[in-house]
């Protein structure tokens, strides 16, 4: 059994999971996110530390006598950040839709850098990439110590090694991606020597073992397999089932991603689409709104309802001439600004909660629909697109379906927690690969239903 660790940006989830990728059991605990006036959005570090331990912990106490074979984990994709000099940990972290290195990200613009930085790292110019938030820290003469991802910092207290892995070093934006290596300009220009950075390596890699330390922190047991984490996107992507130019995944959580894979670099260039290597020759590709899933908590909190309510609802209700353009946490990949606000459009006085919710997952859907039409030239058409994650519930893909005039698949929500075991068992030899040895169940398969006014609110989102 893996014990499957979730490091989600709105929650922490820990799991046991077979080698059949099922889950025996689950723990999930809710993280706040502090948003602030300007632009910041933090984690205190100790809440996802007490998750981690005591949901370990817990797991553990209610499956007595289990048999654990590994840790491993999923993570969110864009939290590096240094200790101190000293080598004591931060209080607190920036997650994904911290806006702080905007003004690092339009230096480097301004100096016409953009180019560059994309074939180094393979990302696009983008203020999410912590490379520009070290930047801002080190010209306002911050010193640093060691660098690590959040994944890597909490195996290190269990026992581990400080290695991450591929996807988490191309997500730093310090990362150069076709030698494999750190860039000594980039790190250089965030403000960090070489010795600094931890060594990367491919996806499923083991990375050390429960100590004496980690075994009194969760309960693991001493000499239980570390297995290095990678980024949420990558481990859902595995997790449902992707394979690359024939299954497309759809991850629908705070943020909403559509990844593909291909055998070798793509050419994404100048096309604002990320891409990394995650092990040997598969890259991945991401397409996305950071706050997708945020919105719909926003306007749910607003009306005090249920999002599950709600989506049910907009689900069974016509469609309306409102349209919303979710950029709760900037725009998605193709407009690649993150100073970009939401906004909703067509307001009445007759317009009520319900229609704003299928406005905003009719928004979803179009982002989808655009993703897989831009991508088709470099990254080919998939066969079939599975849905994953607690937004991808039957109404809702529903919804997007329409929107996106295409065939989606449901699969189970799980794809990152399940992703994450699956990398373990890859790192322990009980699986070949990554990609190809799991199958998903499919749980429901919607078919689009012709709309000729969803058609105009299509065409008119994508003009905006």
């Amino acid at each position: 059994m893996i014990v499957s660790v979730d490091l989600g940006t709105s929650g922490v989830r820990v799991a046991l999971v077979d080698r059949d990728l099922d889950l025996h059991d689950a723990i999930r605990t809710g993280i706040t996110v502090a948003f602030e006036s300007d632009g910041r959005a933090t984690v205190v570090l100790a809440h996802v530390l007490t998750a981690v331990f005591t949901g370990i912990r817990s797991l553990l106490e209610r499956n007595e006598g289990v048999e654990v074979d590994a840790v491993s984990f999923s993570s969110q994709g864009e939290v590096i950040f240094p200790l101190t000099p000293q080598g004591s940990a931060p209080e607190s972290f920036a997650v994904t839709v911290d806006t702080s290195g905007v003004p690092s990200q339009d230096e480097m613009a301004e100096a016409g850098d953009a180019a560059d930085f994309q074939a180094t790292t393979g990302q696009p110019l983008h203020a999410m990439f912590p490379v520009f938030r070290l930047h801002g820290r080190h010209r306002a003469g911050e010193s640093f110590g060691r660098v690590v991802s959040l994944d890597s910092h909490i195996r290190q207290l269990l026992g581990g090694g400080p290695q991450i892995d591929l996807s988490l070093a191309s997500r730093s934006g310090m990362f150069d991606v076709d030698a494999r290596q750190w860039s000594p300009e980039l790190c250089s220009w965030a403000g960090l020597g070489a010795h600094l950075l931890p060594p990367v390596v491919p996806a499923g890699s083991v990375v050390g073992a429960v100590d004496q330390d980690g075994h009194g922190l969760t309960g693991l047991p001493v000499g239980t397999p570390i297995v290095v984490g990678s980024h949420d996107q990558a481990c859902a992507y595995w997790g449902a089932g992707g394979i690359p130019a024939e299954v497309a995944v759809f991850s629908a959580g705070s943020s909403e991603c559509l990844t593909q894979g291909r055998w070798g670099r793509p050419d994404v260039f100048g096309s604002a689409m990320p891409t990394y290597p995650v092990a040997e020759d598969l890259w991945l590709t991401l397409v996305g709104i950071p706050a997708g899933g945020w919105a719909l908590e926003w306007l749910a909190k607003l009306g005090s309802r249920p999002v599950g309510s709600l989506v049910s609802e907009a689900a069974a209700r016509q469609v309306t001439r409102v349209l919303v353009h979710p950029y709760f946490g900037g725009s998605p990949t193709f407009r690649n600004d993150p100073s970009a606000s939401a906004s909703m459009h067509r307001l009445s006085l007759d317009v009520d909660l319900v229609d704003l919710t299928r406005a905003m997952v009719e928004a979803s859907g179009f982002e989808l629909g655009d993703g897989l039409a831009r991508t088709e030239a470099s990254l080919g058409r998939p066969a079939r697109v599975h849905c994953s994650g607690t937004g991808a519930s039957f109404d809702a893909t529903s919804i997007r379906a329409d929107a996106c005039t295409r065939t989606l698949t449901i699969v189970p929500p799980d794809a990152a927690i399940q992703g994450a075991a699956l990398q373990a068992w890859v790192g322990l030899g009980a699986f070949e690969s990554l990609v190809g040895c799991h199958t998903p169940p499919v749980l429901a398969t919607v078919e689009p239903a012709r709309c000729d006014l969803l058609a105009d609110k299509r065409r008119e989102y994508l003009a905006h």
